[in-house]
């Protein structure tokens, strides 16, 4: 892995704003907290790791259910803090703060995990690829018996309307106080096509049912698993409509006695996630009851490997409804190589 984009990675997670972000986020953090206070057979003098742990709210969540030590391995500068919130809330018998890599870290006398817990998803699961650090923690310190939690996690992907979105960014140009400023409705149209788009979706804006295109064991996935992702999809559309984009979300399995699911899609609650959308060069005029495929291909990038390129194929002989498009295309947007400052590090 790149060396200096490793250090920017870690860089990033010493601003306490993006802690503040991800802790705002009730539905994740509360998900989390839910499934640790009904589960606490799973704790209970249970030996713990938490994987990229911030500031600690997963390590305490397990710590007050009753795990009987808890070492928390952060890579960052953060871990200081992570240290005095732990030692301000009583729990620093408990709870040991390792600063480091999991590839680097040791526990103590070589013990091995009960349990190990991690907060890893990004932006359409696998932006970051934190899932990697999850993996070595688990083939390192797991017990052969023990839990990860999340244990499994699912990504989806959907046909979508975004025509406000549309409207806002492109049609805006159109005419400006008696002017015609559509040369910058160009110039973002193509900056549009380079980067997925991270909005907030309503349900009513999907054309069909979602399609699953990926499906995760944690406890038996390999990193070669995740390195590419290949899917054929098809969708029966529900709904006439313009479709602009396919929109991406994932949820995550928690596996208990009293087991639970979390989903970022756009019939939940909002998260901080909100849905990854790839928006095609031109709207795509559906009808209900039509069939709609496409071929999504997630490679991770060999330059920056915790980022994926996305690519999205779309058929050629589906209606445009921008006449002046010559030839419906294939649609290939290296969707994170250019959004940085969108997307990196949350």
């Amino acid at each position: 892995m790149d060396t200096a984009n490793q250090d920017d990675y870690f860089l990033s997670y010493e601003e306490v704003e993006v802690h503040k972000l991800m802790l705002k986020d009730q539905s994740r953090t509360k998900a989390y907290q839910k499934f640790i206070e009904s589960n606490k057979a799973l704790f209970e003098d249970k030996v713990v790791v938490d994987v990229g742990a911030g500031i600690g709210i997963l390590s305490l969540f397990a710590a007050k259910a009753g795990a009987k030590q808890v070492y928390a391995v952060e890579a960052s500068g953060i871990h200081e803090l992570c240290r005095e919130v732990i030692a301000k809330n009583g729990y620093a018998d408990k709870i040991t703060v390792l600063h480091g890599c999991v590839e680097d870290v040791i526990l103590p006398d070589n013990v091995k995990a009960d349990v190990i817990i991690s907060e890893w998803m990004g932006f359409y699961l696998l932006h970051e690829s934190m899932l990697n650090s999850v993996i070595i923690a688990r083939d390192r310190f797991l017990k052969p018996d023990g839990v990860l939690v999340p244990s499994a996690a699912n990504l989806y992907i959907c046909p979508v309307s975004m025509t406000d979105f549309y409207n806002n960014n492109l049609r805006f140009w159109n005419s400006l106080y008696g002017f015609n400023f559509s040369p910058v409705a160009s110039h973002v149209k193509q900056k549009m096509l380079t980067a997925p788009q991270i909005e907030l979706l309503a349900k009513e804006q999907c054309l069909a049912e979602p399609e699953r295109v990926l499906s995760l064991d944690l406890k038996y996935v390999d990193r070669e698993d995740v390195r590419k992702i290949f899917s054929h999809v098809k969708f029966r559309l529900t709904k006439n409509g313009l479709l602009h984009g396919l929109a991406f979300w994932f949820d995550v399995e928690f596996d208990g006695d009293v087991p639970s699911l979390f989903s970022t899609g756009p019939n939940c609650e909002e998260t901080h996630w909100k849905q990854t959308i790839i928006m095609l060069p031109d709207a795509l005029l559906v009808n209900r009851g039509e069939e709609f495929e496409c071929t999504v291909l997630a490679e991770q990038s060999t330059e920056h490997p915790r980022r994926y390129n996305l690519s999205i194929e779309v058929p050629e002989d589906v209606e445009e409804d921008e006449a002046e498009v010559g030839e419906a295309m294939n649609m290939i947007s290296e969707a994170m190589q250019h959004c940085d400052e969108q997307t990196d590090f949350l």
